[in-house]
C-alpha cells in the first residue's frame, strides 16, 4: 500500500467515525424576566426620562455568587434582556402613569448589583438613583433589596428578582412623592 492509499483510508475512517456517533443534544437555555410593575401607581411628579446604566455589564447570563470570592455565570439560565435594560423598562412602566404633576423629574440610575447568592438563597439588587429637576440633583440615594428565593432554582431566583424590583420601585415612588 502506498502512503496515498493509507492517508485516504485514514481520512475515510475519520470522516465515517464523525458521522456514526450522534452529536449530544445541546443544552437548551431557559430565559427569564423580572416581569412588570403593578399598574395604577400615582406619582406627584411626572418622570420624563428614565435611564439605567450598569456597573455589572450587559451580560444576559444569570449571575450567581457562590461565596465571597467566586461568581458563576450560568449559560443555561439567562435573562431575556441584559439586566439594565430590564430594570429600565420596569422603572419606565412604573413611572408612566399620568398624574397631576407638580413638576417634571428625570430619573437616572446605576445598577450596582444584580445577582443571586447561592449560599443565602437570595436575590440581590442595588440601584444608585439620582433624581433631577431642570438638570439639578434633587435626590441621590442607594436603594437595595435582598429577597429570599422560594426555591433554589433559576425560576425561584427570577421570582425573587421581581419581588426585589417591586420593593425598590415602591421606595423610589415614595421618595418621588415626598419631594416638593
Amino acid at each position: 500500500m502506498s502512503i496515498k492509499n493509507i492517508i485516504l483510508a485514514m481520512f475515510c475512517l475519520l470522516a465515517a467515525g464523525c458521522s456514526v456517533f450522534p452529536k449530544p443534544d445541546a443544552v437548551k437555555a431557559s430565559y427569564y424576566s423580572i416581569g412588570e410593575p403593578e399598574s395604577g401607581i400615582k406619582l406627584k411628579h411626572q418622570i420624563t426620562q428614565v435611564v439605567v446604566s450598569s456597573a455589572t455589564g450587559q451580560h444576559r447570563q444569570m449571575l450567581f455568587k457562590k461565596n465571597s470570592e467566586q461568581l458563576l455565570f450560568d449559560n443555561t439560565n439567562c435573562w431575556i434582556e441584559p439586566p439594565p435594560v430590564m430594570v429600565q423598562r420596569y422603572l419606565t412602566l412604573a413611572c408612566s402613569e399620568p398624574s397631576r404633576a407638580v413638576s417634571s423629574l428625570q430619573l437616572s440610575a446605576e445598577l450596582l448589583t444584580f445577582s443571586s447568592n447561592l449560599p443565602k438563597q437570595q436575590s440581590n439588587i442595588a440601584l444608585l438613583v439620582t433624581l433631577r429637576r431642570d438638570g439639578k440633583v434633587v435626590h441621590h440615594q442607594l436603594y437595595q433589596a435582598h429577597i429570599k428565593a422560594v426555591s433554589n432554582s433559576a425560576a425561584g431566583y427570577a421570582a425573587a428578582m421581581h419581588k426585589a424590583m417591586t420593593v425598590i420601585t415602591a421606595k423610589i415612588i415614595h421618595t418621588i412623592n415626598s419631594l416638593r
